[in-house]
């Protein structure tokens, strides 16, 4: 009797259960209908608890699709998954994968989707999902696929259909880039082999190639319009804007802007740059500005290989990231080297002292100029190192001084060494014998005080390299003429301030300084520059006016011998030397411009030295 009633409770609470995850699986199914995606991803969640039924691959497609809905793609991603291992002959294998692909491009993993869309191509019976899944591999294919990846992705196929659809994909890429030529040839390549029912569609892209010589070239702009940086952006745009309207009213060259504001948030201008990346009508970008945003833009733009080039980042390294990085802007470290190249070979300098700020500017700087030092086997006696803001420069000075005056000394005694009988060890002085201390001369010099020591004039250092601050110069140069050291005064771009110059003229006249710009105010045409400019812009260029303008007049020139794509584009911009902006010069090492101006500061003028 007992069992018998054992039984009938089993049956019971089993036929309860049953009853309940049918009516929570159709639960489940009015709330998805209804957008109530919690209590659906609920409901199924609920029929999976139950265990082994009859509705455990509906209820796990559905509940794939709710979290799609919800834009929790991980999760989806790992059901769609799930699904396609238990459910291999399902019904709704199709729809499994086709969620599966656009969760996959949802979260940019494009090749997987491709590769899950592809399948659906070769595999299923339905032409509409055939028809669907089509459509996302050319969407894909144009705009969130580099030309290698795709290329890569044909190469590994093994049915030709296949093969011959994602051709055609690639085609419709290089058109879409305005390489017509280029696209033509490609379906000339594959046409002759091309099965009957392709022809309809290689003739549609045939009209296509053709249709697309009316399609601008476009060149990505990446800056901040808004934001903290906005005001540096809108000047530097007010430039590329001057530059390329004059570039379009005499080139025949079909060209655009794209511009696009990163809000002065970084990881806008990750997003931009990878936007443009990915564009097959976009085949460069000009910008960012800033050193650590240009990191971040060129690591994007090296993995698609996408030609970017940063108007004013000065960071040391950058363009290692790949082949496709340039810095108009001369890097810090390269800039040292460039100061160091010309004092040796044209000034003929051979001794060197170093003053610079204690920050990344002054030790990248230096770095480069010592680095460039020992590739010549010149010799730096003394550097210098401050906190920047320092206003007091006397002890760094002295030291200086005090090394420079130890030479001074030395090669004194050397030269008398024969007539004084002196023992020197090392450039020191061992043994003074009798006859060195009658030496009068001599005995009262090493006895002068340390003010009357300064009337002596230290010569033995051909150069001073002090790259410092526009707001410490007066200070420097002031306690540098104290000291009384006859070297050539060689300064860094932020010297360039002639009001400033002028205020110290009793310090500055000679002066040598270095900048990645000049503006020759004695040229007619750089008068005339500045009015066209005022009257098209309605304001006055600036210095970030001219970094805008130039590096757009570099890369639209360039452009114009390289209209075949972003590999010829890069070779082209790589291949630069000596070309002429109205501020900055042009010529490329390792991708980095390798120009720098030699200025001189000379009777109330600055003037330019070097060719």
């Amino acid at each position: 009797m007992k069992q018998k009633l054992l039984f009938t409770l089993l049956f019971l609470l089993t036929s309860n259960a049953f009853a309940d995850y049918k009516s929570d699986f159709q639960d489940g199914l009015r709330a998805y209908q209804k957008q109530k995606y919690l209590t659906a991803k609920n409901k199924f969640e609920l029929v999976l608890r139950t265990g082994s039924n009859d509705l455990i691959s509906s209820s796990t497609l559905l509940l794939a699709q709710t979290n799609y809905q919800q834009k929790k793609y991980s999760e989806t991603k790992e059901l769609c998954e799930t699904f396609r291992k238990d459910f291999p002959q399902s019904r709704y294998k199709d729809d499994a994968s086709l969620l599966l692909a656009k969760t996959n491009y949802k979260l940019e993993h494009y090749k997987e989707s491709v590769s899950n869309l592809l399948e659906i191509v070769s595999e299923s019976s339905d032409q509409s999902k055939v028809n669907e899944a089509k459509d996302l591999v050319s969407k894909i294919s144009i705009s969130n696929l580099s030309e290698h990846s795709l290329r890569k992705i044909i190469s590994e196929q093994r049915q030709s259909s296949l093969k011959t659809f994602l051709n055609f994909q690639l085609i419709r890429k290089i058109a879409n880039a305005g390489r017509t030529q280029e696209a033509e040839a490609e379906l000339t390549k594959i046409f002759s082999s091309l099965p009957d029912e392709y022809f309809a569609e290689a003739k549609e892209l045939q009209s296509f190639i053709a249709n697309s010589d009316s399609k601008p070239i476009q060149i990505g702009v990446i800056l901040p319009l808004s934001g903290i940086d906005g005001e540096m952006g809108n000047r530097i745009l007010d430039g590329i804007k001057f530059s390329f309207n004059e570039y379009i009213k005499q080139s025949p060259l079909n060209v655009a802007l794209r511009i696009e504001d990163t809000a002065s948030e970084f990881v806008n201008v990750i997003k931009i740059t990878k936007k443009f990346a990915l564009s097959s009508d976009v085949i460069c970008a000009v910008g960012p500005i800033r050193t650590e945003e240009f990191i971040g833009a060129a690591a994007i733009a090296a993995e698609y290989d996408f030609p970017i080039v940063s108007p004013t980042a000065t960071g040391s390294g950058i363009t290692t990231l790949g082949k496709t990085i340039f810095q108009a802007n001369t890097d810090l470290k390269n800039r040292g080297s460039i100061v160091a190249d010309y004092l040796v070979k044209t000034l003929r300098c051979s001794t060197f002292a170093i003053l610079a700020p204690l920050d990344n500017y002054g030790s990248k700087i230096v770095e480069g100029f010592s680095e460039k030092l020992n590739e010549s086997q010149t010799k730096i006696i003394a550097e210098e190192w401050y906190a920047p803001g320092t206003t007091d420069f006397t002890q760094q000075f002295e030291r200086i001084r005090n090394i420079g005056f130890e030479m001074l000394l030395t090669d004194t005694l050397q030269a008398m060494k024969d007539t004084l009988g002196i023992e020197l060890k090392d450039g020191k002085v061992t043994n003074f014998n009798e006859e060195f201390l009658k030496q009068e001369v001599l005995a009262r010099w090493l006895k002068e005080t340390k003010d009357d020591l300064l009337k002596i004039p230290v010569k033995k250092i051909d150069a001073i390299f002090m790259p410092c601050y526009s707001d410490e110069l007066s200070f420097v140069l002031a306690q540098f003429a104290f000291q009384n050291i006859q070297g050539k005064v060689v300064g860094a771009e932020s010297w360039y301030d002639e009001r400033l110059l002028n205020e110290n003229k009793i310090y500055t006249e000679g002066v040598i300084f270095f900048s990645e710009y000049f503006w020759d105010t004695n040229d007619f045409f750089t008068d005339k520059f500045i009015n066209d400019y005022r009257v098209s812009m309605k304001t006055t260029p600036d210095n970030l006016s001219f970094y805008g303008y130039d590096t757009a007049k570099l890369v639209l020139e360039t452009l114009e011998g390289a209209q075949s794509g972003r590999k010829d584009f890069v070779e082209a911009l790589q291949n630069v030397r000596n070309f002429k902006g109205r501020q900055h010069n042009f010529s490329f090492k390792n991708n980095v411009n390798d120009y720098l101006h030699v200025l001189k500061f000379q009777h109330g003028e600055i003037v330019k030295i070097n060719d």
